[in-house]
């Protein structure tokens, strides 16, 4: 993982704090990239959850976000706000859901090797019927430690919070992490709950192939 985003870093001159003009090369190594990561999130989620899953993007999501990978969480936060400025038609439920990944990845501060994805991810049973769905997460890689962070944003003013934490709890049940590790949830402004969990691996024997 770290090789890949250095690899994309060098392609395109990253840097967070500087926009540039887009071009044909950077626009193409771009989207190679965001296949990259996007197909490393699924296969991650595979590897952290013991249960026999089917992991898939929504093909029907009209408002697909690039999968961002970078070095630490707040470079990933403002990447991903960069990205808004520069895309309209995005839809304000999406919108919302966004920002809270910013505002969560601003507040985790975490420095290692990050993955982050903004889009719908369905779950799935081997007979096809739903389980769950993720409306974002994030993978970390650092000193070969493990991490994954999932969040609930619901964008209502009534019971937004608690409906955010309910949700992000009944997710952790699903998903059944790989992991020893309890995992806490945590709150951030505009109705968003959080988890960032580091992965052991200790907790089944079970390797998925």
């Amino acid at each position: 993982m770290k090789d890949l985003i250095e690899l994309k870093q060098t392609f395109t001159k990253e840097n967070p704090f500087v926009t540039l003009k887009p071009n044909i090369f950077n626009l193409y190594i771009e989207s190679m990239f965001d296949k990259i990561f996007s197909q490393l999130i699924l296969f991650f989620l595979k590897q952290i959850i013991d249960s026999d899953y089917i992991y898939k993007y929504d093909n029907y999501d009209s408002s697909k976000i690039s999968c961002i990978g970078t070095l630490g969480s707040k470079n990933a936060a403002i990447l991903l706000e960069n990205y808004c400025e520069n895309h309209e038609n995005i839809s304000e439920s999406r919108l919302h859901e966004i920002k809270s990944m910013v505002q969560v990845l601003s507040s985790i501060g975490y420095k290692g090797n990050i993955i982050v994805t903004c889009d719908r991810i369905k779950i799935l049973d081997m007979d096809r019927k739903m389980v769950t769905d993720l409306d974002g997460l994030a993978v970390g890689f650092s000193k070969n430690k493990f991490s994954v962070l999932l969040i609930e944003a619901k964008n209502q003013r009534k019971r937004g919070q608690s409906a955010s934490i309910k949700q992000l709890k009944r997710n952790i049940d699903k998903l059944n992490l790989n992991t020893t590790i309890e995992s806490s949830i945590s709150c951030v402004e505009n109705y968003c709950a959080y988890s960032f969990t580091q992965i052991d691996g200790n907790k089944y024997s079970k390797i998925h192939r």
